[in-house]
């Protein structure tokens, strides 16, 4: 097992130790984490435990080098898998506002209303997506 470092957003942009497990020169897959929790909307990883990522290497700004998950190579098969890789590329402005867009994650838009009526918190910019794909 290794440490590699994982883009979140908790407010902010970060990125956050989480352990993986190397399965070839380049692809890991991520393992459980202190830092995710499937019911908590306010802290967003670009990929959760499960999925198997391509590393990279980057340099911070403080001129440490470290290895980073890049690229999703197989997606984890947890069944929330779409509710953080939606609100995570909405955050991010990564999401395109298609009509294959809004069959993919009608079932995502679907409880991310229903919790957002019940009063849990999402970030702007997701509910201003989901607006948005429903007005197309």
């Amino acid at each position: 097992m290794e440490t590699i470092l994982v883009h979140a957003i908790d407010g902010t942009s970060v990125w956050v130790p989480v352990i993986a497990k190397r399965l070839n020169d380049s692809h890991y897959r991520i393992e459980a984490s202190d830092h995710f929790d499937a019911s908590d909307s306010s802290f967003l990883l670009e990929f959760i435990p499960g999925d198997v990522v391509e590393l990279g290497s980057r340099q911070f700004t403080n001129g440490e080098r470290h290895m980073v998950a890049v690229g999703l190579v197989s997606p984890s098969n947890m069944n929330f898998k779409d509710y953080f890789e939606f609100q995570f590329n909405c955050v991010q402005g990564m999401m395109k506002i298609t009509k294959e867009q809004q069959n993919k994650y009608r079932h995502v838009i679907e409880r991310i209303d229903q919790e957002s009526l019940s009063g849990k918190f999402f970030y702007p910019k997701v509910l201003e997506e989901i607006k948005a794909i429903k007005n197309l």
